[in-house]
């Protein structure tokens, strides 16, 4: 896909180099449910303590 990608851009976009795409898995969603759900089990754990 990234060749694909680079060659339309090379033909659409006017610049000495066409420059290199890298796909990279985002991880920061998944990272963000795992902080979450610690949060809740922090607040939960709070709350039976009361």
């Amino acid at each position: 896909a990234a060749g694909y990608i680079r060659r339309e851009m090379g033909k659409r976009v006017k610049l000495r180099y066409t420059p290199e795409i890298i796909f990279e898995l985002d991880k920061s969603i998944e990272h963000g449910i795992y902080i979450s759900n610690l949060i809740k089990k922090a607040n939960k754990a709070g709350d039976d303590a009361k």
